[in-house]
């Protein structure tokens, strides 16, 4: 019987993939320039591996409850895709601030470009 929710192993490795989840998109922000399409593969990306970690924390839980247990690895990774219901959320926010980024810095430019031809 599988253990009861709690904190070490529920609120836990939920909050983990939180961090993750909006951790991971950082070190390729500079690649992103003014392209959604950039953002969006660098973001489906951060998905992917997110939920790769959940199946990785997944199966160490399960190993520490019955260190005989096996897993296969797509019933790891579906259970990893029911735990996108708790990070998934701050995965989109983080997408959306970072796409309005994008529009805002390409608003900017447009301005800008606007004036020089003004001035021109």
């Amino acid at each position: 019987m599988p253990a009861a929710f709690g904190f070490q192993n529920g609120v836990l490795p939920i909050a983990g993939l939180m961090a993750l989840a909006v951790l991971l998109p950082m070190p390729f922000a500079r690649f992103i320039g003014r392209s959604q399409g950039r953002l969006a593969l660098i973001m489906l990306a951060a998905a992917v591996d997110v939920m790769l970690a959940g199946a990785a924390v997944l199966h160490v839980l399960t190993l520490a409850e019955d260190p005989a247990a096996t897993t296969e690895p797509l019933v790891l990774l579906g259970r990893s895709v029911k735990m996108a219901l708790g990070w998934g959320p701050v995965w989109a926010l983080v997408w959306l601030v970072r796409a309005q980024g994008i529009e805002r810095r390409n608003g900017l430019m447009m301005g800008r470009e606007a004036e020089d031809d003004r001035h021109s």
